[in-house]
């Protein structure tokens, strides 16, 4: 009996032991989960902590969190009171219909609603004058549910001030450029059409000039109304190609107008931007052009041309100057007036005597007539001095009038069989009624006649010429026997 007794008390005393032991496991276990609980929720908030520092530390806007209760979760951002007008602890723990106005709550709840049904949303808001952009976000966990939506609002009322700037700006351009008379295309580096004012629609007979955007400045379409289509289609893809300044290309519309054209290649950040191609009907001033004509020839017999060139001399240039500047009055139009005056010829004639001297002055009126237009006015005033009215130039067309010259001048004198060369001191003034103050042709003369001075002086001093049609190297070239000489004495040569 004794015996079963202490059994049975080591049996008990053993489970309980074995209880004790299973409970302090439990207990362990439990410890650790708790310990190791903490850690994650300590580095949750670790994290939290640091995307609320991220948050706050952005240059502009504002960001939010929400529930499926539209709940505000998070606020942070910088602009967080200029977007709502509450600061954080205002905001967060609070709903959308706390702190949103009637008219921008109607906004926003479909647009949080439709977040939480997984569809991001972009709207913006104003908040008196200014403007926010709001976009939305779904947030999902693990599993991909769908746990709040996040937001992002940035303040865009700069942007859209200047966006407004621009749009106004551009109406601006696009009213001028629809009341100009001259007709503009711009084609871009392509060549495609990008402008076209409704002046160019006029000019060219078309209801809709809108018709030619997105096609070739080549194309059919472009140049099918004029008489001759493939010489105008041709000649843009050269000027294209070339992108050298054009003035005056002369084009016949089918249905008897005639227009002037003028090509310009355009520079935008340094670099080629495009090709703007202006068109303007000259009809009129061709008419009157050959009015003047008939004019120039009755007067051939009043003894109006200089004999030697058949160039209008000083009685012929001043009437049919002071016809010009009238019309140029009249219809507000540019003109320039160049001055020239051929240097060296006093050696040319001393050194080769005066009938290679004559040739020379032929050859500088052929090359002047080269130059310039058929409507524009070219005389010899006497001796070696020239002049030229050129009608409807601006200022900003005489450096490509200029370049022209010299071109010619270059080829010129690039005949390796040539006895003498061609230089020119050219002097340029300009008149642009009505923004000028009215001007007399005797005024013209006079002022471009002190420029031309001006730049021979500089020129026969060895500074360089402001004008860039001066021939650099000798008027005169060594002749046979080998003997050379310099086409301009040193010092300042009486004119």
């Amino acid at each position: 009996m004794l015996e079963r007794d202490a059994t049975t008390d080591s049996t008990d005393a053993q489970g309980a032991l074995d209880g004790a032991l299973a409970e302090i496991e439990r207990l362990r276990k439990e410890l650790a989960a708790t310990q190791e609980r903490e850690a994650a929720l300590h580095a949750q908030r670790r994290k939290d902590d640091i995307y609320r520092q991220i948050v706050k530390s952005l240059p502009s806007g504002a960001v939010f969190a929400f529930d499926h209760e539209l709940r505000f979760l998070v606020a942070e951002g910088p602009e967080l009171y200029q977007g709502v007008g509450f600061h954080k602890d205002e905001i967060e723990g609070r709903t959308l219909y706390d702190i949103t106005t009637a008219e921008n709550l109607s906004v926003l709840e479909p647009i949080y609603r439709e977040t939480l049904r997984g569809n991001p949303r972009r709207v913006e808001v104003r908040r008196g004058k200014r403007v926010f952009d709001v976009r939305t976000a779904p947030v999902t966990d693990e599993t991909g549910t769908i746990i709040a939506g996040f937001v992002k609002s940035y303040d865009v009322t700069e942007r859209h001030m200047e966006a407004e700037r621009l749009r106004t700006v551009t109406a601006q351009l696009a009213i001028l450029l629809d009341h100009l008379s001259t007709g503009l295309v711009f084609s871009g580096k392509d060549g495609d059409i990008q402008i076209v004012n409704r002046a160019m629609g006029m000019l060219l007979g078309m209801s809709n000039p809108a018709e030619l955007v997105g096609t070739k400045t080549d194309a059919a379409a472009h140049s099918e109304r004029f008489e001759d289509a493939e010489t105008v289609s041709r000649t843009v893809s050269e000027r294209a190609r070339a992108r050298v300044p054009v003035i005056g290309d002369r084009l016949h519309l089918k249905s008897g107008r005639i227009l002037e054209r003028d090509y310009l290649p355009l520079e935008m950040r340094s670099a080629f931007g495009g090709d703007l191609w202006c068109y303007r009907d000259v009809t009129d001033r061709e008419r009157a052009r050959l009015q003047l004509a008939d004019h120039a020839n009755a007067l051939r017999e009043l003894s109006m041309r200089d004999e030697l060139t058949r160039l209008n001399n000083r009685r012929g240039f001043m009437h049919l100057a002071e016809q010009q500047v009238k019309l140029a009055d009249r219809g507000g139009r540019p003109v320039a007036l160049f001055f020239i005056d051929l240097n060296g010829m006093k050696a040319i004639n001393d050194r080769l005597g005066h009938d290679e001297g004559d040739k020379a002055l032929l050859d500088a009126a052929h090359l002047l007539q080269q130059t310039f237009r058929d409507s524009d006015v070219v005389a010899r005033l006497g001796g070696d001095e020239f002049v030229v009215l050129a009608t409807d130039c601006p200022a900003s067309m005489v450096p490509a009038v200029k370049k022209r010259l010299q071109a010619a001048l270059d080829l010129f004198n690039g005949e390796p069989t040539r006895r003498y060369q061609i230089s020119m001191s050219v002097g340029v003034t300009t008149y642009d009624p009505p923004a000028s103050r009215t001007r007399s042709i005797d005024e013209l003369l006079v002022e471009a006649d002190e420029r031309m001075y001006e730049e021979k002086v500089l020129t026969y001093r060895g500074a360089p010429p402001r004008s860039s049609v001066v021939c650099e190297r000798p008027t005169v070239s060594p002749s046979s026997r080998g003997e050379g000489w310099r086409s301009v004495p040193p010092g300042v040569a009486s004119r």
